[in-house]
């Protein structure tokens, strides 16, 4: 007993409640921890909040599509328009209904040199018409290209008579 009057004697002292084993303690009432406000949302008047950033810019969406390029091999097939119509124009002169389809594939070499070239379809019935063309195909040049590899073209000949 002498202990709880030393306790009650110290406390009274310190202006405190002396806690002598036999009442439970008091806490202070419960209460819930505020929550932290909601993220921010950008406005007109507020700026986004900064986000860490590399030294690049952000990537910028094209206000146009790039132009058409088209193969640069097309303009060579192009210019060898005539000899193709040449070819057309014989077998016409055998056959003056002859029409259809003659789809030929080549390799170009990097140094624009035709090689592999094949009559894939012929849908004209003319082999001599494809043979032709096979033959033009076979002796065009085409501009170097920077890759070390060939290029694979396949292209359809088209013949309609007027």
């Amino acid at each position: 007993m002498i202990h709880v009057a030393a306790m009650a004697l110290l406390a009274l002292s310190l202006n405190q409640v002396p806690n002598t084993g036999r009442a439970k303690a008091k806490f202070p009432p419960r209460t819930e921890k505020p929550r932290p406000p909601p993220p921010q949302q950008p406005t007109p008047d507020t700026p986004a909040p900064s986000q860490p950033h590399d030294d690049a810019p952000p990537p910028q969406l094209p206000s146009q599509p790039p132009p058409f390029q088209e193969e640069p091999y097309l303009a060579v097939i192009r210019s060898h328009s005539p000899q193709i119509e040449s070819c057309y124009a014989r077998a016409r002169a055998w056959s003056p209904a002859v029409q259809g389809e003659v789809i030929v594939e080549w390799d170009i070499s990097p140094g624009g040199n035709v090689f592999g070239a094949t009559v894939t379809s012929n849908t004209t019935g003319n082999s001599e018409l494809a043979s032709c063309v096979l033959q033009e195909v076979k002796s065009w040049i085409f501009r170097a290209s920077d890759s070390s590899y060939p290029t694979h073209v396949r292209h359809p000949f088209r013949f309609q008579s007027s």
